[in-house]
């Protein structure tokens, strides 16, 4: 080959040049290119150089069609196992049991959003929250959900495998981007029934072996739909379905592109998103010059008019470039840096001095700015071990009447300030919480916008404390800035209750909400009410807006500042803190390793977890704690309930919680008197149901639209309390 160095190299013990291959004519060339996927059009010569480099760089030979369909059935197969246990093939294994979507999406379990960010997210090679942002970025505003929003995503069936099952299965076809003709590709997700994991999928397109195509993706976002509009909630059955049929492809006439108008769906904007082609943007035009008038063209302007004036005698005035004050010519580069207090150390750590320190105003600023994000920031979750937040405000209250009578006091709730326990992240209620409150605090700024609150602003926040009395904390949902108003700043406290979820809460009112001279408020006796005063103690404010919503409506109020019951809350918690909580952090804090401190609290300790945070605060439910301190007194049962059946434990409402033994132990099985299905093991509080106090049955929480704010000493069911 003309012009071609003899180079030469060494594969193994075989010495290979160019030269090699002289002899090689083309009917041979052309197998061994065509067997590792390199062209065979060229000239004799180029292509003894292309197998010389192919040689050299050891192109590995492409697979056969029967070796590529090996390779699919093994990943295939990969897909469907799940910790080491290989799960049915839904396309083939599962012909017949499938609940169509009207009827099998009131089992679905609760995938939502959150579900989605940690599937799509998992495999990531940066784990950093701007990564996992941009990625599910790409799913949301990209084609993914555009799949759901154009009605692409069809009827989505459901699977239970069995009641003993742990896994269920959600299928569904989805029309495709290009061709709608074809045949639509076929999705399946496999998901955990209790919490609602994503455990693997798989789809019919190109993509589908990677189990995370946008086709996926979008019968998640319908599933995450149906749970935001509350369609999914139990007590809305006898209601019509509110639900989106799948639209048959139609025919549309030709219109110029200039009359069209032009959307991009946008999971974040929801139905409120605006077309592509705004006003704005159709009155541009690219002949126009929409550069800004310069000095310069103002005194040509004036110069035409009157060119004997005294100011032209002297030169034309020119703009010169205006430096800022900060600005310095001489320095290659400024790097802005912002100071501020460091953030004070956990109260673990301050209370081994004599005394609590008081914070100034610039600790507590720094500690609000260092736990933003709250749930989901560690410093957030460090920051209120061993603090009486505003969630715990009436337990706290009821355990400091209990500790100066010399009653039991309510281990899970003094477990849940020490940090001990947690609601799990993974319970409805809180992800559902979780899930709508964004959705929620733009609704709020809407409807106070529309009642003439023309500049109000609302900004995230994080844990505040109060300046004396550290111990003291709230997280509130918001911080509201409003002119109009006196004062003009104020809180928020949203709630997005799931009981309600499909219906306007000034119809159907949560359990929280009464009305007072035919006007619904917030009640004075029940944790939120508390909790809201607290909130207002702790960062020193005079009122806090209540919101109440979901996706059909919303219920608004302002509540004003309760002094007396604040001086009641403060009192409460200073008591419970210094006879209670302090003693225990100081023990916790000398005998760290101390395995024998969480057994004589009768409790297992979970401070040693990182993941494990306190009570966590939520949208939902006064934060997911309880609602009054309980302690374990047991009703026994009358003589008729024993001598039907043997009566089960007696209802311990405040442990929401459920630790998973290892090897739990077989118990009785009960039966919801609702649905008749299993109340699996009440006695080791692994099911989320309650027991009647009174007639001793057990009630799934979704039976009888049971909440966790509806935590209390007693619980009785309808039928008894009539």
């Amino acid at each position: 080959m003309a012009g071609v160095p003899s180079t030469s190299t060494c594969t193994g013990d075989t010495k290979v040049t160019l030269a090699s291959f002289d002899l090689w004519n083309k009917d041979r060339l052309v197998p061994f290119l065509r067997e590792r996927g390199l062209p065979v059009t060229k000239d004799v010569n180029s292509l003894r150089a292309l197998a010389f480099g192919a040689t050299v760089m050891r192109a590995p030979l492409v697979p056969t069609p029967q070796e590529e369909q090996q390779k699919r059935c093994e990943d295939y197969n990969s897909i469907l196992t799940v910790d080491g246990k290989r799960l049915p093939d839904p396309l083939v294994d599962l012909k017949c049991g499938w609940k169509k979507e009207e009827e099998g999406m009131q089992h679905w379990p609760p995938t939502m959003y959150a579900d989605m960010a940690e599937y799509f997210c998992l495999g990531a090679a940066d784990p950093e929250v701007d990564m996992r942002k941009k990625l599910m970025g790409d799913y949301k505003d990209g084609k993914a959900y555009s799949y759901f929003d154009a009605e692409f995503i069809h009827e989505v069936l459901y699977h239970p495998l069995s009641d003993e099952s742990e896994v269920c299965f959600v299928r569904s076809t989805s029309a495709r981007s290009q061709r709608r003709n074809d045949e639509p590709h076929q999705v399946w997700v496999a998901l955990q029934k209790a919490t609602g994991k994503i455990l693997t999928a798989y789809c019919t397109c190109f993509a589908g072996l990677g189990a995370s195509c946008n086709h996926v993706a979008g019968v998640l976002f319908k599933m995450d739909h149906a749970w935001a509009t509350g369609i999914t909630n139990k007590s809305s059955t006898s209601k019509p379905v509110e639900w989106t049929k799948p639209r048959k492809t139609v025919s549309t006439d030709a219109h110029k592109v200039n009359d069209m108008e032009w959307w991009s769906p946008k999971w974040s904007k929801g139905k409120k998103r605006q077309p592509i082609n705004t006003p704005a943007r159709k009155l541009f035009s690219p002949t126009k010059n929409s550069a800004p008038p310069t000095l310069e063209d103002l005194m040509s302007d004036l110069y035409v008019s009157n060119k004997d004036a005294c100011s032209f005698q002297y030169g034309m005035p020119t703009a010169t470039t205006a430096y800022r004050v900060e600005d310095d010519m001489n320095v290659d580069g400024v790097i802005n840096l912002e100071t501020c207090e460091s953030v004070p150390p956990p109260l673990p750590d301050l209370v081994k001095l004599p005394t609590l320190p008081t914070f100034t105003t610039e600790q507590v600023n720094a500690l609000v700015k260092a736990t933003m994000a709250q749930s989901t920031n560690p410093n957030w979750t460090q920051q209120r071990i061993g603090r009486i937040t505003a969630s715990v405000a009436r337990p706290v209250l009821v355990m400091a009447d209990k500790a100066a009578n010399g009653t039991p006091i309510a281990q899970s709730v003094l477990d849940g300030i020490l940090g001990k326990r947690s609601v799990p992240s993974s319970l409805p209620a809180l992800k559902y919480g979780r899930r709508m409150e964004p959705t929620a605090r733009e609704a709020y700024i809407t409807a106070m916008r529309s009642k003439g609150h023309k500049k109000l602003t609302v900004q995230e926040t994080g844990l505040f404390v109060m300046q004396e009395h550290i111990y003291i904390g709230a997280s509130p949902d918001g911080l509201v800035d409003c002119q109009c108003c006196v004062p003009p700043n104020g809180l928020l406290e949203i709630k997005c209750p799931l009981s309600i979820a499909n219906a306007d809460p000034k119809e159907k009112t949560p359990s929280y909400l009464q009305k007072k001279e035919g006007v619904l408020i917030l009640s004075h006796t029940h944790n939120y009410y508390s909790q809201i005063q607290m909130q207002l103690l702790a960062t020193n404010t005079a009122w806090c807006d209540f919101f109440v919503y979901t996706s059909h409506g919303y219920h608004l109020e302002r509540v004003p500042a309760d002094k007396k019951h604040q001086e009641e809350l403060r009192v409460a918690a200073s008591l419970v803190f210094e006879q209670i909580i302090r003693p225990k952090l100081q023990h916790r804090t000398d005998n760290a390793t101390d395995a024998s401190t969480s057994q004589d609290e009768g409790t297992q300790s979970q401070s040693e977890d990182p993941e494990t945070p306190g009570i966590v605060d939520c949208p939902e439910s006064a934060h997911a704690v309880n609602e009054a301190a309980s302690t374990d007194t047991v009703h026994p049962p009358d003589s008729t309930a024993r001598d039907a059946a043997p009566a089960p434990p007696p209802a311990k409402k405040r442990r929401v919680t459920r630790r998973q033994k290892k090897a739990p132990k077989a118990g009785p099985v009960y039966l919801c008197g609702i649905c008749n299905s299993d109340c699996d093991n009440v006695t080791e509080d692994t099911d989320n149901s309650v027991g009647c106090d009174k007639c001793f049955r057990w009630f799934h929480w979704g039976c009888v639209g049971f909440e966790m704010d509806n935590l209390s000493d007693d619980w009785y069911c309808d039928e008894c309390q009539k």
